[in-house]
């Protein structure tokens, strides 16, 4: 059975990391690579690198980037 891609706990478990979340996290909440692919196509995520996206709307904040360390 294909899960439902779930928005609101992606963004949830994204909230306690500064926007960033894993395509494994992604993965959990289900999102297919090409789902996730969708959504940065669309704008709604960015890639960082392999493996790791920001929801795009998702508020900067200082030292942002120590979550992806």
């Amino acid at each position: 059975m294909v899960q439902k891609p779930d928005y609101d706990r992606l963004y949830e478990t994204a909230e306690g990391q500064a926007g960033y979340f894993t395509s494994k996290q992604a993965r959990k909440h289900g999102f297919s690579w090409e789902r996730l692919s969708d959504n940065v196509k669309h704008g709604r995520f960015l890639r960082i690198f392999r493996g790791v996206y920001r929801l795009s709307h998702f508020p900067s904040m200082a030292h942002e980037d120590l979550f992806v360390a």
